[in-house]
């Protein structure tokens, strides 16, 4: 800091030595606000038993409840899916299984019959005789992507991690056929980077996924990452056409001392494409293997 006091003090010298013109004052002025917005050094933040500071996962796991000896949920819900015009096209119960970190079943009741899908480890399968191809495997691989304790689980499996510093949005995403909603007070997040492998057995499926950390309650509000348009694209083409996926949580609320997204948000491309609300949540419950199997 001393030296950046050292330059301003020249150049304000330089400055005065020449005489003040507009462009010359405007020039300072820039100057200065530069070497002001520097951010100062951290404080520690919450502590971890051997006294170190924790980093913003850490934080944020420790604020959510999130330990290790959580090694499954059960999460019951109705889901509501929409068009591009943000019209709700279907409404259904949803149960999602999951085994963690990388096991999935996801029951979804439409009233007339049950239609099952889940990842084994290895394979995405789905009940029925219809075959899937590499965009429906693809789809049922990303509902293990969309959830707030990913970013814990990954990170625990010692996924590559990097702190990508402060994000700050000043909108708030788009609602099902409606357009953004400016905010009055921007909303500062801590934003940081998982490389987030899904295994196979033809091939691992890897991603960078964002998670955006609300900076003032450590909770974990969003999270983002690009999706191919064609999955094959990624083994045939040098430059593949990606859309974004963001996922936005709320409603939390505490389950056994875990704090869980009531509400579960997912967009494609900037809309809204389906929507959680959660009933009930349910952790390290008697799951079958065979639960996770394919038929």
């Amino acid at each position: 800091m001393k030296r950046y006091l050292i330059i301003t003090i020249a150049v304000v010298c330089l400055l005065a030595a020449v005489g003040i013109s507009k462009p010359g004052s405007a020039l300072l002025k820039n100057f200065i606000s530069l070497l002001s917005s520097e951010s100062p050094p951290s404080a520690p933040g919450t502590l971890s038993a051997a006294g170190m500071p924790l980093d913003v996962e850490q934080t944020a796991a420790a604020t959510h409840g999130w330990s290790a000896q959580i090694l499954n949920s059960v999460v019951n819900g109705r889901v509501t899916f929409y068009d591009g015009d943000g019209f709700a096209t279907a409404t259904a119960d949803i149960t999602v299984y999951r085994e963690y970190p990388h096991l999935l079943r996801v029951e979804i009741d439409w009233g007339g019959g049950v239609e099952a899908s889940g990842f084994d480890g290895q394979n995405a399968w789905r009940q029925g005789a219809e075959p899937m191809d590499e965009e429906d495997e693809k789809d049922i691989r990303a509902f293990l992507r969309i959830w707030a304790d990913r970013l814990f689980v990954t990170r625990a499996q010692g996924a590559p991690y990097v702190e990508l510093g402060i994000h700050t949005e000043d909108y708030k995403p788009a609602a099902p056929g409606q357009g953004s909603v400016e905010l009055a007070t921007p909303v500062v997040f801590n934003q940081v980077e998982i490389t987030d492998t899904i295994p196979g057995s033809a091939s691992d499926e890897t991603r960078k996924v964002y998670y955006y950390v609300d900076s003032s309650t450590s909770l974990v509000s969003a999270l983002r990452y690009l999706e191919p348009d064609d999955p094959l694209a990624l083994k045939t083409e040098d430059d593949p056409d990606f859309h974004e996926v963001r996922v936005d949580f709320g409603n939390w609320q505490t389950v056994n001392g875990v704090l869980w997204p009531y509400e579960i948000t997912h967009r494609l491309g900037g809309k809204v494409d389906f929507r959680i609300y959660v009933a009930s949540v349910q952790m390290n419950q008697s799951l079958s293997s065979s639960l996770f199997q394919g038929p």
